[in-house]
């Protein structure tokens, strides 16, 4: 007497195969866009230098600490030196004359 024989069918492969492909054209689809995309300079054009480099006194630095300290509490959220740089730099130039060398 012959047994049923089962069904040999390439269909669950081939589902998993679609799955699969699926998945790897996604893939590439994200990083197509940035391929594709002109590369911009995250750099500003005003910016002169990447880096202001200078000698800092401790008690300069402490100052520096205490400001940076306050204007986040101020803010409410992190900031960080950089931005301080740039609102010490907008509150200069609007006290020129009370400036301290």
């Amino acid at each position: 007497m012959v047994k049923n024989k089962p069904k040999r069918t390439l269909d669950a492969v081939g589902q998993s195969q679609h799955a699969t492909e699926e998945t790897t054209q996604d893939k590439f689809k994200l990083t197509e866009d940035l391929a594709l995309k002109p590369k911009t300079s995250p750099v500003p054009a005003g910016r002169l230098s990447p880096q202001i480099s200078c000698t800092v006194l401790p008690e300069d630095k402490q100052m520096l600490n205490e400001i940076t300290i306050y204007a986040i509490n101020k803010a409410g959220k992190p900031l960080n030196t950089s931005s301080i740089i740039r609102a010490l730099i907008r509150l200069g130039n609007k006290r020129k004359d009370e400036l301290e060398f």
